[in-house]
């Protein structure tokens, strides 16, 4: 499961083959603008590398835990959020050994494009892999301009209500959905061909892409995105393990975090994440879920090693996103039989249009952010 894919990608790692894209908290993606043939072949196609502190990077240490490799990330979304959600809504990634004058170069070309406020942390020289990922904001084959309209969708609690995402009432989602667009914040982002793009500067965009009128253009976006969230299976999925994982309050799992002993407070191997999703896996179909009793009635170790561990898996699935691209297709492509499970079609007057939803930002999380999640959860209270 730990696959590194390197030979005949190393043409890949030039520097000035690559174009700042954006970034999160962890993670740097950058655009191929290179002519290396492999790439050129895959449109579509992001580079993703670690970022770490500056002082870690000065200083030269080790920044990245052991247990949060690339290889283990690889293997956590392919392997568990895959089995989870569906392994269609989840892109692949191929690793790539990198070397650190290439690491420092992409670092130098880029930090004129960055955001003041990330500059605090900077690509990890000391990384040995990055990691080639599918670009989720771009389909190159679409045969219209703009040729793809992408729209991630953060489902965190903020000002508009999640459950509504998840009712598959049509007011509700929609509802939830000019929340969203009213106050998008960082939780609704836009991407019109691969570039990230405010709501109001997109209007002109979307009215050229659905063929409307400018003034309708974003409650066409919001109506046809309520159609797609209702009619695919991915948050319902999200909704249905976010549930069955957290079995129990925060309240409940930090006392037993702490006293677990030191070596089972660390993050599980991708060999106990196996056993961690085969046991709640084995509870599902019969509705027997040892971790629904109430918590004094639980007390075997490996019981309440079990809810921890499950508590950390939903964390991943509470703090995801999901990206819903639409393109135009060519003729060629009205083959309805090859549709994958996470596409489908939509018709908007006598035009076609086609849809992709995936999941992203699936990283695992820490065991030990669990004390971190009881003072969040205590000062939301508040």
């Amino acid at each position: 499961m730990n696959e590194v894919q390197s030979t005949g990608l190393e043409g890949i790692l030039s520097p000035d083959s690559w174009k700042y894209k954006g970034e999160g908290n962890a993670n740097i993606v950058l655009s191929y603008v290179g002519s290396f043939d492999i790439l050129v072949q895959q449109a579509g196609k992001v580079l993703r590398v670690r970022k770490a502190v500056l002082r870690d990077k000065i200083e030269g240490r080790k920044t990245l835990d052991e247990g949060f490799s690339l290889e283990y990330e690889r293997c956590f979304q392919q392997s568990i959020i895959a089995s989870l959600v569906g392994r269609e809504y989840v892109g692949a990634m191929r690793l790539v050994l990198a070397t650190r004058a290439f690491l420092e170069a992409l670092s130098r070309n880029i930090a004129n494009d960055r955001p003041g406020g990330r500059l605090v942390k900077d690509i990890d020289p000391n990384q040995e892999h990055v990691a080639l990922i599918d670009d989720l904001t771009f389909i190159s084959n679409a045969k219209t301009n703009p040729s793809t309209i992408a729209v991630e969708l953060k489902h965190a609690v903020t000002k508009f209500c999640p459950l509504d995402l998840y009712s598959k009432e049509p007011s509700r989602v929609r509802q939830a959905l000019d929340d969203l667009a009213e106050n998008p914040q960082n939780n609704m982002k836009l991407f019109v061909d691969g570039q990230l793009v405010g709501l109001d500067a997109a209007t002109v965009s979307l009215a050229s892409f659905f063929g409307v009128v400018e003034e309708s253009s974003v409650d066409t976006l919001s109506e046809n995105l309520a159609t797609i969230i209702i009619r695919d299976r991915l948050l319902s999925q999200l909704q249905r393990h976010q549930k069955g994982l957290d079995a129990f309050d925060i309240e409940v799992i930090a006392p037993w975090y702490a006293d677990l002993p030191a070596v089972l407070r660390n993050s599980p191997t991708s060999e106990e994440w196996m056993i961690v999703l085969e046991r709640y896996k084995a509870r599902i179909p019969d509705g027997t879920d040892l971790l629904s009793l109430q918590p004094p009635h639980l007390t075997a170790m490996d019981e309440i090693l079990q809810a921890v561990r499950q508590y950390t898996l939903a964390a991943t699935l509470k703090d995801c996103s999901v990206m819903i691209t639409l393109w135009r297709p060519r003729p060629e492509d009205n083959d309805q039989a090859s549709i994958p499970p996470n596409e489908g079609a939509f018709w908007l007057e006598r035009s076609e249009f086609r849809y992709r939803v995936s999941v992203l930002d699936i990283d695992p999380k820490r065991m030990d952010k669990i004390p971190a999640y009881l003072d969040l959860d205590r000062l939301i209270v508040r």
